[in-house]
């Protein structure tokens, strides 16, 4: 390699040699990279991590660390490691909406555990047997569901409920996977049916309850607050308005630790009163109960549970489930409310403002007396409208209240 005389003055202090590193995504487009050079003539130089950066790798790639020097001159890089810190090993998988797999944008860790939970959280059984080949079937518990086809290979066990007969005992998800899923292979989060030309919507909510306070309640207390809170949220989430009937199940259980908490429940965390948000670093102060828009967490204070195991309040528990199913204040109250910055535009997409009388007695009105627990027509399409753009049920069980960005 021949230099001129620019160049062999320029590495007189230094010669032109680097430990390198570029980071590649899987796909080898470049997300960063950056280089470290060398020490003086006749010096050593410690390139460590305080010269060259941990990397946080943000996704599935490859790191490429290596050495050059394009000086006229030897450069020696002794003793260099690559020390790789493991962090969790993560897989991305996109579905079709019957379950199968969108391999082109998919990836998972090279050289990792095979990961078995995939489509809904369900176990797939595949590559069981000893020559590779599986069953290639989703296990829901109770019947084996196959992706490839949409369909269950045996009948539901509940055919014979009544919102059920109308379609095929076989189909996946009523044949609608966007908007319907089946958690455990027996029935659905929500059904829309319509007989003699008026509609049926069955609504089902399942949730626990969970101490996180410092004050004991016994267990038959938790079982009387279970009670208060089951029937509170059918009574008010369910209505007949002559050409259309919804119907709420409310399946609520009580849970002793954090991981008896499962990952299709909402949670009902009884609290000393301060709970984190993802928008500030103090904690926010909770009087009476406050939850999260679109997402699976609501917090009650532990004052004011009294009220609810009683049955003197029953407005508050609907109140704030209604608020993951981003139903708004129809009075158009949002003074230092932390959970959102959308409510007045889903408000008005929705056709959720209310004014004078229609404001009395309603459910989410937001000063609303204890016994308030009516939800009109809008209110319940606006429910079902946030269900069908996939807007509630955010993932958001981490013991704080999580801001709609």
């Amino acid at each position: 390699m021949q230099f001129g005389l620019f160049e062999e003055f320029a590495f007189v202090s230094a010669p032109w040699a680097y430990v390198n590193w570029i980071f590649v995504v899987e796909h080898f487009n470049y997300v960063s990279g950056g280089f470290d050079r060398v020490g003086g003539s006749g010096s050593v130089k410690d390139n460590n991590n305080i010269t060259i950066p941990t990397l946080i790798v943000p996704r599935n790639g490859y790191l490429f660390v290596y050495c050059s020097n394009e000086s006229a001159v030897n450069a020696y890089f002794n003793n260099l490691q690559v020390i790789h810190t493991r962090g969790p090993l993560l897989e991305e998988t996109h579905y079709y909406p019957f379950g199968l797999t969108m391999a082109g944008i998919s990836s998972k860790t090279i050289n990792g555990p095979d990961n078995k939970i995939k489509y809904n959280s369900q176990e797939l059984q595949s590559k069981e047997f000893t020559d590779g080949s599986g069953l290639e079937l989703y296990d829901y518990g109770a019947r084996m569901y196959d992706a490839q086809i949409g369909r269950w290979h045996v009948i539901d066990p509940l055919a014979d409920k009544i919102k059920n007969i109308m379609y095929s005992p076989y189909v996946y998800a009523i044949n609608d996977p966007i908007k319907v899923i089946d958690p455990d292979g027996k029935d659905w989060y929500f059904s829309v049916r319509q007989e003699k030309g008026k509609w049926y919507i069955d609504i089902t909510f399942k949730a626990t309850i969970i101490n996180n306070s410092d004050q004991k309640f016994s267990d038959k207390y938790l079982s009387k607050l279970q009670g208060q809170i089951t029937n509170q949220l059918q009574k008010a989430f369910s209505k007949d308005f002559g050409d259309v009937k919804f119907t709420m199940k409310a399946d609520i259980s009580v849970s002793k630790k954090e991981k008896d908490i499962k990952w299709n429940e909402h949670v009902f965390r009884i609290t000393d009163g301060l709970v984190k948000a993802s928008d500030r670093s103090e904690p926010f102060g909770v009087a009476t109960a406050i939850a999260e828009f679109g997402g699976k967490e609501i917090f009650i204070h532990k004052d004011f549970v009294d009220k609810i195991a009683s049955g003197t309040d029953q407005n508050t528990v609907p109140h704030e489930t209604g608020h993951t199913a981003w139903l708004v204040h129809p009075d158009l109250n949002y003074y230092d409310d932390p959970r959102t910055y959308y409510s007045s535009a889903w408000q008005y997409l929705t056709g959720q403002r209310l004014y004078g009388n229609d404001l009395t007695n309603n459910l989410l009105h937001s000063s609303p007396a204890d016994n308030w627990t009516d939800l009109n027509r809008t209110q319940f399409y606006a429910i079902m409208q946030a269900m069908g753009m996939g807007i509630v049920n955010r993932p958001t069980i981490n013991n704080r209240i999580d801001i709609v960005r």
